[in-house]
C-alpha cells in the first residue's frame, strides 16, 4: 500500500525512524476591572480566556494514524472563564456578597484526513453515503503500522460550570453572623464517534515487500551408490 512508507533502516522491525514535528500555539489574554459605584456598591470583574492549538502535518493523509485522543493529529482547546461580583453596604452592620461565575471549555480534534473521500481506496459509495463523518479507514495490518485515525479519535467535548452565590453577613461588636446560598450547573457533552468509516484488518507479512533480502535456499541431493 503506497500510504505506508518504505523502511529506512535495515531491522526487522521498527525499520522506520521519522522525527516528528509538532505545532504547539497557546495565546492569553485576561481582563480585570474594580469600580466603587458610591460608598455603599462596589463592583468587581474578571475575565480570561486561553486557547491552544495543537497540529502533528504527518508523512500523509493516513500515516501516522491518530491516536484515541487525537494525538498526531488537530487539537483545539478555548478553555474560558468569567466572575462579577457584587458587594453592598445595606446598613453599617449588614453587608451583602453576590457573586456569578461561569467557566467553559471546548476540546476539538480533527484528523489529518477529516473529509476523505475513501471510495479512492475501492470501497463503494453506498458505504461513503452510509458514514457518520468522512475520514480515512482505520486499517489494522498485522505485524506492521496502522493506518488511518483510531476509534474515537474525533470528537468535540464541551464542559461548562455555572454558579451563583448570595450571602449576607451581619456584624454584631465583635462577633458576626453569615448566612447564604449557592447554585451551580454543570453540563458535559460530548460528541464522538465511535469509527464513523469502520475498521477494516488485513493480514500482512510486510508493508511494503520484504525488509531484509530472502533467506538462501538448499537443495539436498542423493549421492550416487557405489
Amino acid at each position: 500500500m503506497e500510504l505506508i512508507p518504505l523502511p529506512n533502516r535495515d531491522t526487522l522491525v521498527q525499520n522506520y525512524v521519522l522525527n516528528n514535528s509538532r505545532q504547539n500555539d497557546t495565546g492569553r489574554y485576561f481582563v480585570r476591572a474594580d469600580h466603587n459605584f458610591s460608598e455603599r456598591q462596589r463592583w468587581f470583574f474578571t475575565f480570561g480566556s486561553q486557547s491552544n492549538t495543537q497540529f502533528t502535518p504527518g508523512v500523509n493523509v493516513a500515516f501516522p494514524g491518530e491516536g484515541v485522543n487525537g494525538e498526531q493529529g488537530r487539537i483545539k482547546s478555548e478553555p474560558i472563564y468569567g466572575v462579577l461580583s457584587r458587594t453592598v453596604t445595606f446598613r453599617p452592620n449588614i453587608i451583602g456578597q453576590f457573586r456569578l461565575s461561569t467557566t467553559r471549555r471546548v476540546v476539538q480534534t480533527e484528523p489529518r484526513s477529516a473529509g476523505y473521500d475513501f471510495t479512492q481506496l475501492g470501497f463503494p459509495k453506498s458505504l461513503l453515503d452510509r458514514a457518520t463523518i468522512r475520514i480515512f479507514p482505520r486499517f489494522e495490518i498485522t505485524d506492521a503500522i496502522n493506518l488511518g485515525p483510531d476509534r474515537a479519535s474525533f470528537f468535540t467535548d464541551a464542559e461548562e460550570n455555572r454558579d451563583a452565590q448570595a450571602q449576607l453577613t451581619w456584624l454584631a461588636g465583635s462577633r458576626s453572623l453569615k448566612n447564604g446560598g449557592n447554585f451551580t450547573f454543570q453540563t458535559f457533552n460530548s460528541f464522538r464517534p465511535e469509527r464513523p468509516s469502520g475498521p477494516t484488518s488485513s493480514p500482512a507479512r510486510s508493508p511494503r515487500g520484504p525488509i531484509l533480502p530472502p533467506p538462501r535456499r538448499h537443495q539436498a541431493r542423493a549421492l550416487p551408490r557405489s
